[in-house]
């Protein structure tokens, strides 16, 4: 099926306009629908891994629109009322897809950076961290990510590819306090889900302020 055809299947959406977005580990694209509405529509390869991860995604954007004044991205039920639904190509591989409102605003670098703005990110991240405290999913505690630091030892495979000995020895060094020290403690720290890539690409802004 094409796009267009997808979206009618699973959404009931016609005529929709479509726009490709910057994306990582999913394929994006801006949906405006013949009504004036807007959406972000996410499409992953299908995987049970993956599912379990996107279930937990969508959990949490839920509880978050649902508990702080800020604006979340929110996922949207499919024609049979899923927030996850799949797709399988001719060659059999499966896709899953997501729609999602899409959140006005300006990223986080091209605001205007003051002290009030600083301030509002600070606010949002600990309302956020603190609303997932007691979150815990399946789908999140069995995913393994090299930019999650209680799995440095992932990018190690990585370290053959840093050309100057000086700072691979710099990196060998740190990574061994990690195992001296912190690996032993990490069964008893305390451990949540929190927002680990808040950059200035992944926050939007809105009236001088995190939105």
């Amino acid at each position: 099926m094409t796009a267009p055809e997808i979206l009618d299947h699973l959404y009931g959406i016609q005529n929709p306009v479509l726009q490709d977005l910057e994306g990582y580990d999913s394929r994006n694209i801006r949906v405006e629908t013949a009504g004036g509405q807007t959406f972000v529509w996410k499409q992953n390869p299908d995987s049970p891994l993956e599912r379990a991860f996107l279930e937990a995604e969508n959990q949490v954007l839920l509880l978050l629109s649902e508990t702080l004044p800020h604006d979340f991205t929110v996922p949207q039920p499919d024609c049979h009322g899923n927030l996850l639904s799949a797709t399988e190509q001719a060659d059999g591989s499966r896709t899953l897809h997501r729609l999602l409102t899409f959140v006005e605003g300006d990223f986080f670098d091209r605001a205007e950076q003051t002290p009030e703005l600083f301030m509002s990110l600070g606010t949002f991240l600990a309302r956020l961290d603190r609303t997932l405290l007691d979150f815990r999913h399946p789908g999140i505690e069995a995913r393994q990510l090299q930019w999650d630091l209680q799995h440095l030892h992932l990018p190690l495979q990585f370290l053959p590819y840093i050309d100057d000995p000086h700072r691979r020895k710099l990196v060998e060094y740190f990574y061994m306090q990690f195992k001296e020290i912190v690996v032993p403690v990490l069964p008893s720290l305390r451990r949540s889900v929190i927002h680990g890539d808040a950059n200035e690409q992944n926050l939007l802004t809105a009236g001088g302020r995190v939105s």
